[in-house]
């Protein structure tokens, strides 16, 4: 499902900050 990638994508960015 992509709403679950955007998900992770955006946990993964806020890791990176």
């Amino acid at each position: 499902d992509f709403g679950e990638v955007a998900e992770g994508f955006d946990t993964l960015t806020r890791i990176n900050e």
